[in-house]
């Protein structure tokens, strides 16, 4: 998952660097303006459903939490939640994910719309414990694309520029990428053609855990410190026979130094993608929604982020800005979420 912002960080980048050049592209001859109809959705089959099909699906974990709210106050209530659903993905053999992305970036007078469409899937070969670090087979898939550009003219090219696909596979240990050609949606996913060569990926810029950490959501740090107390939100709806599904909701704290910061593993990977050039970033925004049912499992996941950053090309500081919305679902159904593993 960590990945996913990593793909967002360089699109980025790419956009900074089209922008500078933006002078040389009015000189090219004007690339056939390709539309992409997006037709991908992240409600599938399984995807945002309930998994009573599981062994403990129709446990009330998450009930007992709830209901001791008036006890913990909600702002631990929804950190509990969370961490029950964390620990629930931890111990399952297999789940997967399907995420929308939209970024709108601002940067030199111009704003560019983007859309990343991206699926994952999880695997424990072992038995699955509450081990930060317990071997986990894992693949995904990630496409990339400009959907608006106010500049009229500009917008033609950059759609032509600006149009990625990737997916990689990890064994545990080692991580691989592959490139390939975004082509057309289909069905509601899309069509790729994938290069025939792949190569092995850099790691050790990856989030660290012990052992006995609870290995979280997302690259975000989210504790009782980083959880902005007064905007923790604990919501229960009824869905019958006595069980329920709970909408949590705050804001995360990224103001703070060092892993006090919520953003601090962002950044670092911001920092990674972008490297000595970066001068600053800060986060002006972070918000986290999601759904856990009574019986822990997390079903749906939406965060909204901004921030600015200053990047310095040659003697030009760069001042931009992008906000990002992101919204996941997620199944545990083994049959839906099974590892691609393009290496064979």
């Amino acid at each position: 998952m960590k990945k996913f912002g990593k793909v967002l960080l360089t699109i980025f980048k790419v956009l900074l660097v089209l922008w500078l050049l933006f002078l040389m592209v009015y000189m090219t001859v004007a690339i056939f303006n390709q539309q992409i109809d997006n037709k991908f959705v992240i409600e599938k089959g399984n995807y945002g459903k309930n998994p009573t099909y599981l062994a403990d699906g129709h446990s009330g974990d998450a009930d007992s939490i709830y209901a001791s709210l008036e006890t913990n106050g909600t702002s631990e209530t929804s950190y509990k939640l969370y961490e029950l659903a964390c620990k629930k993905m931890m111990l399952s053999k297999s789940w997967g994910l399907r995420a929308k992305s939209d970024i709108f970036a601002d940067a030199l007078d111009y704003t560019i719309d983007v859309t990343s469409n991206r699926t994952e899937q999880y695997y424990t070969p072992g038995t699955p414990t509450l081990n930060a670090n317990q071997t986990v087979l894992s693949s995904y898939t990630n496409t990339i694309y400009v959907t608006h550009v106010s500049d009229e003219f500009l917008e033609p090219i950059l759609k032509a520029a600006v149009m990625f696909a990737d997916r990689g596979f990890s064994d545990g240990e080692k991580s691989y990428k592959q490139k390939g050609k975004l082509e057309v949606m289909e069905d509601e996913d899309e069509k790729i053609t994938w290069s025939k060569k792949y190569s092995e990926v850099d790691t050790s810029a990856d989030r660290k855990y012990e052992d006995s950490d609870i290995r979280e959501k997302c690259n975000f740090i989210i504790n009782r410190t980083t959880i902005i107390a007064e905007s923790a939100t604990v919501k229960r709806e009824s869905i019958g026979g006595g069980e329920y599904r709970y909408l949590v909701g705050f804001d995360l704290d990224c103001s703070g130094a060092g892993k006090a910061n919520a953003a601090y593993y962002e950044q670092k990977a911001l920092k990674d993608v972008l490297g000595s050039n970066l001068r600053s970033i800060v986060y002006d925004t972070l918000h986290i929604d999601f759904i856990v049912y009574s019986n822990g499992y997390m079903t749906y996941w939406e965060s909204a982020q901004s921030w600015t950053l200053n990047y310095k090309v040659g003697i030009f500081d760069l001042y931009g800005s992008a906000t990002i919305s992101k919204q996941e679902m997620m199944s545990y159904d083994q049959n839906e979420c099974q590892v691609v593993d393009f290496t064979e």
